[in-house]
């Protein structure tokens, strides 16, 4: 960068923010992250958004049952 170019500091900031602005990898990490966890919540099995103690009872009794047992609760 010269004087006699005609680019100056200005140029270079606002080209700089510019680059910047078009690589942002992060504007979308909580919606990516939460899409990822969806994807993998296998623990819910009674389908409530929650993993807790009904969910490993549903496991426990598919277990017991060989896999078989289709109860809905």
């Amino acid at each position: 960068m010269t004087p006699e170019d005609g680019i100056g500091q200005s140029d270079v900031d606002a080209a700089y923010e510019e680059g910047a602005a078009s690589v942002d990898i992060t504007s979308d990490n909580d919606a990516a992250y939460d899409e990822g966890v969806a994807s993998v919540m296998v623990g819910d099995a009674n389908g409530d958004g929650a993993l807790d103690v009904l969910d490993m009872v549903m496991f426990i009794e598919q277990i017991v049952d060989g896999g078989t047992s289709k109860r809905k609760r």
